[in-house]
Order: C-alpha cells, then sequence, then structure tokens
C-alpha cells in the first residue's frame, strides 16, 4: 500500500501495519521538529510537548492511542509559534499538521507516498492551492 487512500479502502491491512504507519507518523514528525529547532532564527527556541492520537483506523484495528509531538516555538519577546499534529489519514497527503504562526494559520502536510522520503508542503490556510516547500529557511522566514 502506498497512499491514504489504498489504506483506507485495502481489505489487506491489519493492527500491525497500521501500527507501522502510526510509529512513521511520529518519526517523521519528530524528525521535521529537530530540524526546525535546530535552525530556529535568533531569539527563537523550541519545545516539544505530546498530544494523544487516536484516528478511526487505529480504533478499527485495536490500535493503542499514541502519543504524537507537537512544537512550540517562542520567541525571548514572547511572540510564540506553534505547530500541531491535525491527522495521519487524510486524503491526499501522507499526514497533516496546523502551523500557527504572525497571527496566520497554515496547513502543513507530507504529500510522500506511505514510507517514503518526507515531502513537507505548506499553505495559508485562506490559499490551499498555493503550496510551496516547508523547510527550516521558509519558517525562518515567516518568523522574522
Amino acid at each position: 500500500m502506498t497512499t491514504v487512500l489504498d489504506d483506507v479502502t485495502s481489505d489487506s491491512i491489519d493492527g500491525p501495519y497500521v501500527q507501522l504507519r502510526v510509529d512513521d507518523w511520529i518519526r517523521r514528525v519528530s524528525s521535521l521538529y529537530r530540524d526546525l529547532s535546530t535552525a530556529l532564527p535568533e531569539g527563537w527556541s523550541s519545545k516539544t510537548a505530546t498530544r494523544p492520537m487516536q484516528e478511526p483506523l487505529m480504533c478499527k484495528f485495536n490500535v493503542p492511542e499514541a502519543s504524537v509531538p507537537s512544537l512550540r516555538m517562542v520567541h525571548e519577546s514572547g511572540i510564540t509559534a506553534s505547530l500541531i499534529p491535525d491527522g495521519l489519514w487524510i486524503i491526499g497527503t501522507n499526514g497533516r499538521l496546523y502551523l500557527y504562526a504572525n497571527g496566520e494559520r497554515y496547513f502543513v502536510v507530507d504529500k510522500a507516498e506511505s514510507f517514503e522520503r518526507p515531502n513537507w508542503q505548506i499553505c495559508n490556510m485562506r490559499d490551499r492551492a498555493n503550496k510551496e516547500p516547508f523547510t527550516p529557511d521558509w519558517l525562518n522566514r515567516t518568523l522574522r
């Protein structure tokens, strides 16, 4: 299986496969946060927390609730930005997060297929058709 659509329409997925997808999601999100945190502009720091994850496929196959990380970035002036996971099984993506920064809301999605190298893309929630690569450089330009 290579896409979310394959996952949700297949008769051959099972609990161990769903667990692998959850574990992969947590690894991809954690890796993204590490990359972003190490490249924050001067005056910014970051901190992770966890959020519970219990999606319908997890329930269907009795996969236990997982803890997925969220990222809070804080400037020494008190300005904040946050990345919050929204869901793994989102049709058309390999997972989605929300970014809140500078009074704007963004979708961050992984456009890669399942178990492939992430292809993080971002768009403003008001302009979903205009996606661009989500990189530490993009975040730095936005936070300044």
